[in-house]
């Protein structure tokens, strides 16, 4: 993770980019995510507005799935069912972040 330098309430460092606009920078394998605090407290995050609907991630295999499905539980984290869309070639596992948005793992189907 890289983390700005400067203090996020500062509207000076939210608009400059060397600062990292205030936010965090999160390296997940060859990806980065980029996470800036520009809405006010009220502001929330709403899946059906424009924008970002969910963020999914590969694991290796649908036995991953089940057995991070079996963490969730546990730890208390609310989340959906392992599903398989054999239409995709695919099976999933749903859950939300704090900020409600939709987090999906994602197993490819054994060819």
């Amino acid at each position: 993770m890289t983390e700005s330098p400067g203090d996020a309430s500062d509207s000076q460092v939210r608009s400059d980019r060397a600062q990292l606009f205030g936010g965090v920078i999160y390296s997940v394998g060859e990806n980065l995510f980029g996470l800036r605090p520009v809405g006010g407290d009220s502001d929330t995050f709403d899946p059906t507005r424009v924008g970002l609907d969910h963020v999914s991630f590969g694991v290796g295999s649908r036995d991953d799935l089940v057995q991070i499905e079996s963490k969730l539980s546990e730890h208390g984290i609310e989340h959906g069912e392992v599903t398989d869309l054999a239409d995709a070639g695919v099976a999933i596992l749903s859950f939300q972040d704090p900020d409600d948005v939709n987090l999906e793992l994602v197993a490819r189907a054994l060819s």
